[in-house]
Parts: structure tokens; C-alpha cells; sequence
């Protein structure tokens, strides 16, 4: 998603956010830029940031350690666990603010977020948000979540070989459990497991007796949760906008895999969520992501609670952003804003180890000499906080904190601010195992920058509510109107809605979601979504409620696909049983110039040396495999291996 925009525009006052908005159109950056390395293990955002390459890397990966294809639901289903056991661990997850009105909080749902920014979940979070994947990977309603005793676990219907014309299957990617029958011919589900003898199938079986999978992240973790089954729950998460950050001159991302911002456990600890085991932040002392190699062929269930330094952990991402106010001082304005937006979850150093509570510091951050007022909307400048006054090193955090957007409005003209050294940060809280990591003989480095950038409303409900156009989230049908920045070409349409669907859920009830340029002419962005599962399904209870959802090419079907549709658009969500909603998400991803270069700095530590490495790609770059980091060879003694600190991203001119 965009990192910043300029937005200069004049207001008579601060109640009037809404009227007309000049955007300043200053030099472009670089939009959506990605990288990948050919670690073995965790190769960074490229290779995982659409359905299609995470498929892909979790195949190579299956492939190269398993030994088997994924030609087949089977192995699909299995490389995808396998992948999401060693990038996601469990956790407790904090809640978002304000996603079902204020002061109502809710969990992530959206795959997308809780892979990239977060990168731990409970159980049921994990998986709400792993149905969207299994969407992609096995089709319509073929996965589900299974709420168990004391546990939410995972199913998906596989077919074809032993499975014939399908069967519903454990695939539990929390307490990395799937059981082979005793013949290891094909995968149990867990009504079969309910009457089988558990300790015998999952806690004393060894690897080899399960296709190389050691049953059960930790002893009995199965034996005292597959006793029944409580209820099922369909299409309980969704998949929201795809991670795509768009940086602007004068602006960096660097982002850093383990707490403490490059200085360790001693350095400025910055997240959203929980502290446990006396640690600040979200944490795990039993997980396979800190060393994946061991997951497959396990001789022993892995056990990090001695050793903090090589526990499953949180990471950060920094934006560091100096906007040139320049391009816009002709301008006789009397405001500029600036918004940030980004697939990172905005964090903070909690007062008291609670995020929720007053008083957290460091996630938004802003310094310089200016003389003006200075006040946040996080509405899309539906709204605004009260002005306070601009001074070296305000803090802003408690009014941004938990969002993945804000727009930031200096109350002064373009002009006044030149010149003032205007630095903005923002540090947000980001997954670590899907940063591109370096290994050791050489590291090959590939970038891409897709020239997309993304725009959201949600899921805050005053957010979704404010850009309603017409209808309601209170009624069945509602209309929301998106919009990109400076008016840029629309290409693609994301949508997701939560919606009361029955328990079970109704056949018979269809979702709908259309587009229009103009609020007149109305083309089909899905139809005929259906809750729908695979037979047999045999609900004691089901979850009653569910996500319609998805992502739609919009550009081709335009006359001019070179560059898109229309920038502005509108959504309309409908169902054919008068069912209202219960919050949302929309974004539009839109095409930018990638006019800039792009400077990318590597730092990490290699046999307790510090170490840096910076190469340039030139502007719109895409695949390029130029530049192959010199890391040492492996030398099989602990330690000397590298050891990533951060990695930055830059537009140069």
C-alpha cells in the first residue's frame, strides 16, 4: 500500500475536511517494490505476496525438502502447512480498535494482515484468516475452521488417489498436527480421530510412521482436543488488499526481523499486542519458525523456552519519510497533508505493556522546525483530531495506534514549511519470517517493483460508514465510493463484507458485489457467492456468520487497459435475503510512475562482525537478478553464519 501522499488544499476551517482537494503532484517514486533471496527458507515478500508466488515457493520448498510434487490436493494441502508452520506462530493476537463501531475491537480477519504484519495468531485467528488461502489453493468453501475442546482447529476437502471424489481432512497449522492413517495411505479428519486411540496416532508416533511428520507441536496437544467437535466455521476470514508499499522521494522503509530495531532485545521494543513470559511483545517458546529445518523428519518437538534469543518473535517496519515541500509552494493554500498507508500495522511502546492504554510513544513520531498547528484523521480526512501545536519530537502515537492509515494535516501553507526539516516517522510492527533473509555461500538478491500502489477504506466502521454513498452496512444492500490519490487509473478492486449467514448457513443466500465509474452504469465484480460446503458435511453447529470477499481485475475489461479505468469508483455490496452487514474492507490498487531508482541497503552480522551492502535498480525494474550479496561461506560453527539486522528500501533520483 502507499507509504505517503501529499495532499495541499485550502480550508476555511477545520470542519470543512471534506471540500475540494488539490493534490500536489510532486516527482514519483517507486511503486511496490519487492524483494526475494534464495534463502532457504525465508525468502521475503516477492516470493509470497499473491496466491500465485506463495503457491509457487511453497512447492520449491516441499519440493526441495519433501521430495514430492504438488501435483495433487494432497501435497498442495501439505506444502501450504507445512510453509505456514515455519512463517506463523502462535500467539495471542490483540485486537484491532473500532472495527464494529468505537470502542468495539476485533481480532484480524484479513489473510493478508495476518501474515504480514503480524505473523502470529491463537488458534482461531490462524485459522479464520488460513480458509482465504485454501480458497485460492482448493476452490469454494473447502476449508474450514473446526472449533474443537479448548481448541480451533483447521479441515480442508482434498480429492482425487485415496481420497477418490473428496474427504474432509486435519490440516492443523497451529499445533502443526496431520495424522496418516495407520497405513499411511491417507490423511484422518478429526471425527475419525474422535474414535481413534490419539496417544497411540499423535503423541507416541515418531515421524517416519506419519510421512515424515511428527504429530503434535507439543505432547498431548491433540489427545485432550480431538474429543469432539463443537461447531464448523465457512469462509470465516477473508483476503483483503495484496502488501504493497508505494514510496515516495524523501521517504525509506527499513525493516527489521527481530525486536529491538537492529540493537536486540536492548533496543526500543515497538509492537502491537501482548507480553508473555516476561518478555515485552508477542513471543513463542515452542514453534518450528526460527528453525525450519527441523520441522520435516523431527526427531524431537521443538522447545525454545530457555533461550529468548531463539523464540518466535515480532519484527517492525520504519517508514522515515522528509517530505520536500517545494513542488507545492506556489500553491496559496492554507494546509498540507500528508497521508501514510501501508500493509503494516502502525505499533508503539506501550506505557504499561498495554497497548490499548493511554500513553504509548514512538509509532508516530514527527520533528522539525515548523510553526504551525497539527492535527490526524484516520478516516480518510472525514474527520480530524483536535489541533495541537508542532514541536520537535511530537508524539502522535495514542491517535494512530492499531490502524494501517492516517492522514496527517499541517495547518500552514506549503511554503511556510520549506526548509523546516520535517521528518515523519512511523514504525509499525511486521512479520520477520517474510523478510528477504541472507545465507550464507552467497546471497542472489531479485527485485521487483510492479508500479502498483494500493488505497483502503477499513475495516474501522466509521471508515466504511463515512464513504457510504448509499444504502447502509444496516440494510442488504450499500454502495461505498473509492477514490486514488491524485486521480491515477484504477486496476484492480478488493472487497470484503461480514455478514449474518445462518446457522447452518442458507443455500440459498447469494452475495453480490458490482462496480460503476459513474453510479449509473453497473458491471459484475462476483456473483452468485454462496456458502456452500462439500457434502459430507454433518454440522453439530456452524459459525453463523461469514465473508464475502474478493479481488477483481477491473483494467482489462476497460477500454484503455494500458492504464486502467476511471479513479474514482464505486462499489456496491447486495445479497438476494435482505441480510445486513457487520463491517468491511475496499481497496483499490492503482498504477503509479516508477520514475525513481531504487537504493536497497543490506545490514547483518557475519561472525560477530557488523557488516552493509547497498546496490541501485534502476527505475521500474522488475525480476531483476543483478546483484548477489557476497556473504561468507559456511563454515558449520554456530554463529557464523549471517545474521540479518535490516533491510532498507529507498527511491533515489
Amino acid at each position: 500500500m502507499s507509504a505517503f501522499r501529499i495532499c495541499v488544499f485550502g480550508c476555511l476551517s477545520l470542519a470543512m475536511a471534506q471540500c475540494h482537494c488539490e493534490l500536489a503532484r510532486s516527482a514519483t517514486g517507486v511503486g511496490d517494490p519487492q524483494l526475494m533471496t534464495d534463502h532457504p527458507f525465508w525468502q521475503g515478500e516477492l516470493s509470497c505476496s499473491t496466491f500465485e508466488r506463495l503457491a509457487k515457493n511453497q512447492a520449491d520448498i516441499y519440493s526441495r525438502v519433501a521430495g514430492q510434487k504438488t501435483d495433487n490436493d494432497e501435497d498442495k494441502a501439505i506444502a501450504s502447512w507445512y510453509w505456514r508452520n515455519t512463517h506463523y506462530f502462535h500467539c495471542t493476537l490483540l485486537a484491532e480498535p473500532d472495527i464494529f463501531k468505537k470502542g468495539a475491537h476485533e481480532v484480524v480477519r484479513d489473510y493478508w494482515a495476518g501474515l504480514f504484519s503480524y505473523g502470529h495468531s491463537m488458534c482461531q485467528e490462524n485459522h479464520y484468516q488460513y480458509t482465504a488461502e485454501m480458497e485460492y489453493l482448493l476452490g469454494h468453501a473447502r476449508a474450514r475452521a473446526v472449533n474443537v475442546e479448548g481448541h480451533t482447529s483447521f479441515e480442508v476437502w482434498v480429492t482425487g488417489g485415496a481420497y477418490d471424489k473428496g474427504k474432509w481432512v486435519l490440516l492443523d497449522s497451529d499445533i502443526t498436527t496431520i495424522c496418516f492413517d495407520k497405513e499411511q495411505k491417507a490423511m484422518m479428519n478429526i471425527e475419525e480421530l474422535t474414535k481413534a486411540n490419539r496417544q497411540q496416532m499423535l503423541t507416541n508416533r515418531a515421524a517416519k510412521d506419519n510421512r515424515g511428520w511428527l504429530p503434535e507441536l507439543y505432547p498431548g496437544d491433540g489427545v485432550g482436543t480431538y474429543t469432539r467437535i463443537i461447531y464448523y466455521a465457512l469462509l470465516c476470514g477473508y483476503a483483503g488488499a495484496p502488501p504493497i508499499v508505494n514510496l515516495r522521494p524523501g521517504e525509506s522503509l527499513r525493516r527489521f526481523p527481530r525486536p529491538g530495531l537492529g540493537e536486540g532485545e536492548k533496543g526500543t521494543l515497538v509492537y502491537w499486542g501482548i507480553s508473555v513470559d516476561g518478555l515485552d511483545g508477542p513471543n513463542r517458546h515452542i514453534t518450528y519458525v526460527t528453525d525450519p529445518s527441523t520441522c520435516f523428519n523431527a526427531t524431537k518437538r521443538p522447545n525454545q523456552e530457555s533461550d529468548p534469543n531463539r523464540r518466535g518473535r515480532f519484527g517492525n517496519a520504519v517508514f522515515t519519510y522528509k517530505p520536500d515541500f517545494k513542488s507545492s509552494a506556489a500553491v496559496d493554500d492554507t494546509s498540507v497533508t500528508i497521508e501514510h498507508c501501508s500493509p503494516f500495522i502502525i505499533a508503539c511502546k506501550p506505557a504499561k505493556k498495554n497497548c490499548l492504554e493511554a500513553g504509548a510513544t514512538l509509532g508516530l513520531v514527527v520533528t522539525g522546525k515548523a510553526d504551525c498547528k497539527i492535527c490526524v484523521s484516520t478516516d480518510g480526512m472525514k474527520t480530524f483530531s483536535d489541533p495541537v501545536d508542532f514541536k520537535d519530537g511530537l508524539d502522535l502515537t495514542d491517535l494512530v495506534k492499531g490502524h494501517y492509515q492516517y492522514w496527517l494535516k499541517f495547518m500552514a501553507p506549503a511554503a511556510s514549511l520549506t526548509g523546516k526539516d520535517v521528518t515523519i516517522t512511523t514504525r509499525c510492527m511486521a512479520n520477520g519470517y517474510v523478510m528477504p533473509h541472507l545465507k550464507a555461500d552467497g546471497t542472489q538478491v531479485t527485485f521487483n517493483a510492479s508500479g502498483l500502489a494500493a488505497e483502503t477504506i477499513g475495516p474501522q466502521a466509521d471508515s466504511i460508514a463515512k464513504n457510504i454513498v448509499a444504502g447502509g452496512l444496516d440494510k442488504p444492500s450499500f454502495t461505498v465510493k473509492l477514490k486514488t490519490p491524485h486521480g491515477e487509473k484504477i486496476k484492480t478492486v478488493c472487497w470484503a463484507v461480514r455478514s449474518p449467514s445462518g446457522c447452518p448457513p442458507k443455500p440459498d443466500l447469494a452475495y453480490k458485489a458490482e462496480y460503476s465509474k459513474d453510479g449509473n452504469e453497473w458491471k459484475v465484480l462476483r456473483d452468485d457467492w454462496r456458502i456452500v460446503p462439500p457434502v459430507p458435511y454433518q454440522a453439530p453447529d456452524t459459525w453463523s456468520q461469514s465473508f464475502f470477499y474478493g479481488t477483481q481485475d477491473i483494467a482489462s475489461a476497460d477500454a484503455n487497459a494500458e492504464t486502467g479505468t476511471a479513479g474514482e469508483v464505486q462499489v456496491r455490496i447486495s445479497n438476494n435475503m435482505g441480510k445486513p452487514y457487520q463491517m468491511g474492507q475496499f481497496s483499490v490498487l492503482y498504477a503509479t510512475k516508477n520514475a525513481a531508482k531504487t537504493k536497497v541497503t543490506y545490514a547483518w552480522t557475519e561472525g560477530g562482525q557488523d557488516k552493509t551492502a547497498e546496490h541501485v535498480y534502476p527505475a521500474g525494474a522488475t525480476m531483476d537478478t543483478s546483484w548477489k550479496i557476497e556473504t561468507n561461506p559456511a563454515t558449520g560453527t554456530a554463529g557464523k553464519e549471517p545474521k540479518l539486522k535490516w533491510v532498507e528500501m529507498t527511491p533515489v533520483e
